[in-house]
């Protein structure tokens, strides 16, 4: 499960040009039977473009490139396992892109919005495999700020990654 919190994007009315992320993270979850834990990684390491009008929420655009192995699970060992399992000597970078955007709720219902949910759906390449990746994103605009917030999963078969293991279980 991969969470994404990017709060505190400054931008401008227009807000049609890269966004400068002063605060949030970026977190994957993982769960075996063993061990649960969080990876983290501060969302000023993503390199994030957002094109958004807040009077038409649906516009929106966004990009972002992730760079992985900023991930920190508190566990070297762990994180060099998953550099290897990602391939990051090879792909380096998660991408998504935003495609269509479909405003679930809003307020308010007219004019500038507040605060929103928007279904967010793009191609997302991971480990060199692009597929098409849905998320529900809360999204509080105040001024020039907005705050962002999505959590959706990540199968890594899906994606051609082979699942790690521990203690003989995947």
């Amino acid at each position: 499960l991969l969470a994404l919190l990017l709060a505190g994007l400054g931008a401008s009315p227009a807000w049609a040009r890269p966004a400068t992320i002063d605060d949030g993270t970026l977190t994957y979850h993982v769960d075996h039977r063993f061990k649960s834990f969080d990876a983290v990684m501060p969302a000023s390491a993503v390199e994030f473009s957002l094109d958004l009008d807040p009077t038409a929420p649906e516009t929106l655009s966004c990009t972002a490139r992730i760079p992985l192995a900023s991930f920190d699970s508190g566990n070297q060992l762990r994180d060099e396992h998953a550099a290897e399992a990602l391939e990051l000597f090879l792909f380096a970078d998660a991408r998504w892109t935003a495609e269509t955007v479909e405003v679930v709720e809003r307020e308010p219902a007219a004019g500038a919005v507040n605060k929103a949910i928007l279904r967010v759906t793009g191609p997302m390449t991971l480990h060199g495999e692009t597929h098409t990746l849905s998320a529900d994103v809360l999204m509080a605009v105040a001024g020039d700020r907005v705050a962002i917030q999505a959590t959706f999963p990540i199968s890594l078969e899906e994606y051609g990654v082979p699942r790690p293991g521990l203690l003989g279980f995947k």
